[in-house]
């Protein structure tokens, strides 16, 4: 990255990239290797917001379906769940168990009442708590329910495959633990879950 940006100051933005454009793309085959899926399934953003954002949109949520949130979400995706509020989307919010996880038994117990999506986080930005993402995931399999992960203080500073998680979008960043530049992301769509390029939002 140093190199880059010494190559940019040298040659400029645009012949820069033209002469590295091989290596960027080389990023969904990385991204795929780090998180255990195919290359097609990862997109390139601009931050994890975005990428949050990008997943979300794409999730066909009408009135009266369920969001299942932990306490520890990131405060510009409970924007996202406010507003999906507001137009009359019903988002329960799931308290945490004696240790600070997101408490299973109260999740299994909400997705019995039925639930379009959980979305949480890995890793609490607040807290540093860890959240049994794999079991969270096989209780939204279970239960028909989209899975989404933001992982972004997550990737990089933990080994994590999103098979055995078992999320539908996964969100990460590349400023923090994979010591990336800002304005760097990515999203993990499992294959034929979201069109991600054209977000449908809250129907």
């Amino acid at each position: 990255m140093v190199d880059y940006l010494q190559l940019e100051a040298t040659i400029g933005g645009y012949e820069a990239f033209g002469v590295t454009a091989e290596r960027f793309e080389r990023f969904y085959d990385s991204a795929a290797a780090l998180l255990g899926c195919g290359r097609d399934e990862v997109a390139f953003c601009t931050s994890a917001t975005d990428a949050w954002w990008r997943a979300f949109s794409s999730i066909p949520l009408a009135p009266g379906d369920r969001v299942l949130t932990g306490r520890a979400e990131y405060s510009a995706n409970m924007f996202g769940l406010i507003q999906a509020k507001a137009r009359g989307v019903d988002v329960v919010i799931i308290d945490n168990d004696s240790e600070g996880r997101l408490d299973l038994q109260q999740l299994a117990s909400e997705l019995e009442r039925g639930a379009a999506l959980v979305a949480t986080t890995y890793i609490s930005m607040a807290s540093g708590g860890l959240n049994p993402v794999a079991e969270i995931g096989q209780l939204a399999k279970g239960a028909g329910a989209i899975y989404l992960l933001d992982a972004t203080q997550a990737v990089g500073q933990i080994n994590l495959d999103v098979t055995e998680i078992g999320c539908d979008f996964l969100v990460f960043t590349g400023r923090k633990w994979l010591r990336g530049l800002r304005s760097t992301a990515g999203l993990f769509v499992r294959g034929g879950r979201a069109r991600i390029a054209q977000p449908v939002g809250i129907r």
